[in-house]
């Protein structure tokens, strides 16, 4: 029984040697740029998940198993590191804006760890704006963002837009979202923006953006950055697009002759001479009021830019002219704008930010064409009175102003 006990205790000792002999005591210290300690820096051993932290002085202490050749050693808003397992390791650890980024949250824009700050944000890309041939940013934006409706006014050009952002929230009271644009609030929402101008858009969806905003942000927020000048040679800019717009398919409608037929069937045969139904029967008479008051619109939208700086001073200057014709005849909008960001470092705490939006908005014919009397005028009456130059109305069934006479 002795005996067996002795090797026993000698297998133990065998085993406790063989495990001491698997691991290597690594010390160090983890210092940022400016040389001060890294308070809680995360020292981990490559593919592992042995790992430890450092103390207040940046100093740590970590056991190595025997395969472990690579430290990884990270801290939130620096850039992690890959240093090799040495018996002695000192590190500095460099600044990153990107991960610096992810933690901050201000009344400009919010951090990418939206999530673990408990905001529902969503970000929309630049480049998605300025896809189609949306000259609008509320119409660029339609469809892009979950939970957030779009509902324009009308089909005409430069029709405003009603935004709502999960739902509306009252039935008396406002549901506009609030706008900040460059970090200042705007009162007249997203009228005016050339969509090519956008930096950056972000959408704050819940009530927790009162956090930063107050009342004013519980219908939701949505935050815009515009274009920035960077550093280096002047860069100039110019787009230019132009787009057709026409009616796909128009109303199937009675033509002159088929309307007079059908006038003399119900009024009698007098109503419509026979020398009328021939010219509107070989087309030398009678008025096609679709034809008559559509056309092909034709959008033109140009954007000049001059960007540019030196590490002191940057700027960003841009203008934009849109101009946009709808398929109803006398009906267009047109949208001067000129945008200027300017940023001066005049010392290194003291940054000066001058931003100009300006911009020109005119709108003819809003309303566009009456379709009800478009569709419902008679085609065989005479456009105008051929002595006064008046504008007819219908003498056999509508009721109402000449919708072509409408128009001018």
């Amino acid at each position: 029984m002795k005996k067996k006990l002795t090797s026993v205790l000698l297998f133990l000792a065998m085993s406790v040697g063989v495990v001491s002999a698997q691991t290597s005591k690594v010390t160090g210290k983890v210092v940022g740029e400016d040389g001060e300690p890294v308070i809680g820096a995360s020292i981990i051993v490559k593919g592992t998940t042995v790992g430890t932290v450092t103390d207040f002085d940046g100093n740590f202490t970590l056991d190595v198993p025997s395969d472990g050749k690579q430290l990884v050693i990270s801290y939130i808003g620096m850039k992690s590191q890959e240093v090799a397992a040495t018996s002695n390791v000192n590190v500095k650890l460099l600044a990153d804006t990107q991960n610096l980024d992810e933690v901050v949250v201000t009344a400009m824009g919010i951090s990418k760890e939206k999530k673990a700050l408990g905001y529902a944000v969503q970000d929309v890309k630049a480049d998605e704006l300025t896809k189609g041939a949306n000259t609008s940013l509320s119409g660029a934006l339609q469809g892009k963002v979950s939970g957030v409706e779009i509902s324009p006014s009308s089909g005409m050009p430069g029709a405003s837009s009603k935004i709502t952002i999960r739902g509306s929230r009252s039935f008396t009271g406002d549901n506009t979202p609030l706008y900040v644009i460059d970090g200042i609030i705007s009162s007249s929402g997203l009228d005016g923006i050339n969509p090519s101008d956008i930096q950056s858009m972000e959408i704050l969806k819940d009530a927790s953006s009162t956090a930063i905003y107050g009342s004013r942000g519980s219908n939701g927020v949505i935050l815009i950055m515009t274009k920035q000048g960077s550093e280096g040679k002047a860069q100039v800019t110019f787009d230019a697009s132009v787009g057709l717009s026409t009616v796909r398919k128009q109303y199937e409608l009675l033509n002159a002759y088929e309307y007079a037929t059908a006038l003399n069937d119900i009024r009698g045969s007098s109503t419509i001479s026979a020398e009328d139904l021939d010219a509107y029967k070989n087309g030398t008479k009678g008025i096609n009021w679709t034809d008559l008051l559509t056309h092909t619109g034709i959008t033109q939208d140009y954007r000049l830019a001059i960007s540019g700086g030196n590490a002191k001073v940057k700027y960003l200057i841009s203008g934009n002219v849109l101009d946009q014709e709808a398929v109803t005849i006398m009906s267009d909008y047109k949208r001067y704008g000129i945008r200027a960001n300017i940023d001066s470092e005049v010392k290194p705490w003291l940054t000066i930010s001058a931003k100009l939006n300006a911009s020109s908005l005119h709108k003819h014919n809003e309303g566009g064409a009456n379709w009800l009397h478009v569709t419902n005028f008679s085609p065989t009456m005479e456009l105008k009175d051929p002595e006064t130059g008046v504008y007819n109305t219908d003498p056999y069934n509508m009721v109402g102003s000449n919708p072509y006479g409408r128009e001018q």
